[in-house]
């Protein structure tokens, strides 16, 4: 694959994970499944010290396994915590899926950025990143303006289970992606 076609899929990545349907009615989807307002801070609290806990052991993991691979690993559990919000109905259910989306997002932290920077010079590097976070954004956007039509026919479990598919089609997508070869940095190369 030559890199021009990396931040093409990156973008379609950022895109498809933008895509998240049941955003502006998250807190309702767990009020209707018997989640209080209180256990929902609850909840909040369980990803916060979720991604305070594995940012670090993240890191170390993607220094170990690579930059794809963790990108992989990431959408993964991703789209495991979107499944997990799909048929959750308990407290202990949607505690599980805070887990498995905070074990995503610190999989994901800067692991895109040193993979777009793994092929590309500064100048591309910024210039790539930009367009990727844009496509993630127009996704949200689109995302946020149509999800009143797909409530309307289709119900709250339809906003959910849209966003499973394109987060399904994000993970086929970035296991699609090269293996990063050039500027690759782990603990061993960083030895002086």
């Amino acid at each position: 694959m030559a890199p021009k076609q990396i931040p093409q899929k990156l973008m379609l990545i950022g895109f498809l994970n933008g895509l998240c349907f049941y955003a502006p009615v998250a807190l309702l989807i767990r009020t209707q499944n018997g989640i209080s307002i209180s256990q929902f801070f609850i909840l909040q609290m369980i990803l916060s010290i979720g991604i305070f806990l594995t940012e670090i052991p993240a890191g170390y993991l993607s220094d170990r396994i690579g930059y794809k691979n963790t990108m992989v690993l990431s959408q993964l559990f991703l789209l495991i915590a979107r499944f997990l919000l799909l048929l959750s109905d308990t407290f202990w259910l949607f505690a599980a899926e805070a887990v498995v989306e905070a074990l995503s997002i610190s999989l994901s932290s800067g692991t895109e950025s040193a993979y777009i920077y793994s092929y590309y010079q500064e100048e591309e590097y910024a210039l790539f990143n930009s367009k990727i976070g844009r496509a993630g954004t127009l996704g949200f956007l689109l995302s946020t303006v149509s999800y009143p039509f797909l409530l309307q026919h289709s119900g709250i479990t339809a906003l959910v289970a849209a966003t499973c598919v394109t987060t399904l089609l994000a993970f086929v997508v970035t296991i699609t992606l090269p293996k990063e070869t050039k500027y690759h940095v782990t603990a061993e190369t960083m030895k002086p």
